[in-house]
């Protein structure tokens, strides 16, 4: 019998395990989740755990909270990492996309080769930059690198350690959602993210900026750790 193929396995079925399964394949994860019960969802011990949404729109005073969870992530055998970290009120992203180009083009004498124009906010201010590649993600990722490293210049321990690709639904063709993965480095460590689209490119873009995005993250925590 063929070993089953998944990224994520949840163990319990309850609300969060439900939830954790739902998040990871809701994003092209393929997943199981176990439970030892006849019924998923049964029993429900939610353990007096809430989400910080469920206080804000039940406007529930803060001074029930008597622990918070500042991080989490769900490990998979095919590398991916998810951080539970932006739902924090006070979570300050490094950088937000504005919006991006990407073109792909072949001219005679030259090859194949690509070109990218990206604009981020960066602690409100708008940043433009444009870069070529031998592809379409290395185009983004050379943009990204070069609106990023003169404020960050952590970005230039990172490199990506590897790169996957797979169709979910290849009934559909060439209009199948892919999944990407990357895999990310720098000299102590490695994350994996994932991104999944019917477009191939913003699958590998949303990959590309959760990779970063996490690594500034990490890199900002571990300075502050040795404060």
């Amino acid at each position: 019998m063929p070993r089953p193929d998944f990224d994520v396995i949840v163990a319990g079925a309850g609300p969060a395990g439900g939830m954790a399964a739902r998040t990871a394949a809701a994003v092209g994860l393929r997943t199981a989740l176990v439970e030892e019960h006849e019924q998923p969802g049964l029993p429900a011990h939610c353990s007096g755990k809430l989400q910080l949404h469920a206080f804000r729109e039940f406007d529930l005073p803060a001074s029930l909270v008597m622990n918070t969870l500042r991080a989490g992530a769900f490990y998979s055998p095919g590398g991916a990492v998810f951080r539970v970290r932006r739902e924090e009120a006070d979570y300050q992203p490094p950088f937000e996309l504005v919006d991006y180009v990407v073109t792909v083009q072949n001219r005679q004498g030259r090859g194949t080769f690509a070109e990218a124009n990206v604009k981020i906010n960066i602690k409100g201010e708008i940043v433009h930059t444009a870069a070529e590649g031998n592809g379409p993600v290395n185009a983004l990722d050379a943009a990204l690198r070069k609106a990023l490293t003169p404020l960050y210049p952590q970005m230039n321990e990172f490199h990506l350690s590897d790169y996957k690709v797979r169709i979910l639904d290849g009934r559909n063709g060439t209009a199948a959602t892919t999944r990407v993965l990357i895999d990310t480095r720098n000299s102590h460590h490695q994350w994996g993210t994932v991104g999944a689209s019917t477009n191939i490119i913003e699958a590998s873009w949303q990959a590309l900026l959760d990779s970063v995005e996490y690594g500034l993250w990490e890199a900002k925590e571990e300075a502050e750790a040795h404060v």
